[in-house]
């Protein structure tokens, strides 16, 4: 039976790929500049950890340097472009009077994902968050999902994670965890195999309750 559902950040519980072009965008304009950048580009950020993006794109720079930078240039376009996805509010609602246990786990840090969570009155609904700051290993080492399976004193079968990235599916692989992939804003998620790659919140609701239905046949 399905007890845990954890859910990434970036592109899963919150559309941050607005605000990921024009924080990159100014970053690149400023320390990087005739760099030759995309909005492809900086889409593919979101499942990487910040240290990750920095340490292979800002490596000429101190790291506390750029990632301060990074931190003050980025409330604004947080502030603006920050957003939802269609009926989520109404799904995780749904998914929270259901009974589960909601779970974030994201490879941004503490700070930047309770203001996320909190902006767009999401906090009430989650129990528990693993950010970046709560880990040694981010994804897609399993760590942060085998401190919520000790967290919570449940099965690795009894955990569903829901990601939008290979990252998130390589990282629920590694711990054994079953996952869907959420594929809304179409981030490259070839080479995986999901339980389920649903288009929006109403068809992930129906694919959670499918899983469930299936966990507990099997």
């Amino acid at each position: 039976m399905l007890k845990v559902i954890i859910f990434d950040m970036d592109g899963t519980l919150v559309d941050t790929d607005p605000v990921l072009i024009h924080l990159w965008g100014e970053m690149f304009d400023t320390f990087k500049k005739g760099f030759k950048y995309s909005d492809e580009l900086f889409k593919s950020f979101s499942g990487p950890s910040l240290k990750d993006t920095i340490t292979k794109y800002f490596s000429e720079y101190d790291y506390e340097f750029i990632k301060d930078e990074y931190s003050k240039r980025g409330i604004k376009y947080y502030d603006v472009y920050l957003s939802l996805f269609p009926n989520e509010i109404k799904i995780i609602k749904k998914l929270h009077n259901d009974g589960y246990k909601l779970v974030v786990y994201t490879s941004k840090n503490r700070e930047r994902t309770l203001f996320c969570l909190k902006k767009l009155k999401l906090e009430h609904y989650f129990s528990y968050v693993v950010t970046s700051d709560d880990v040694i290993n981010t994804k897609p080492h399993p760590e942060g999902l085998y401190k919520i399976l000790d967290y919570f004193k449940v099965s690795n079968k009894e955990v569903l994670m829901v990601g939008d990235t290979k990252y998130d599916f390589e990282a629920s692989k590694n711990a054994n965890i079953n996952s869907i992939l959420l594929d809304i804003v179409h981030h490259d998620i070839s080479n995986t195999k999901p339980f389920k790659v649903s288009k929006s919140y109403l068809e992930l609701y129906n694919d959670i309750k499918e899983f469930d239905k299936f966990n507990e046949i099997n």
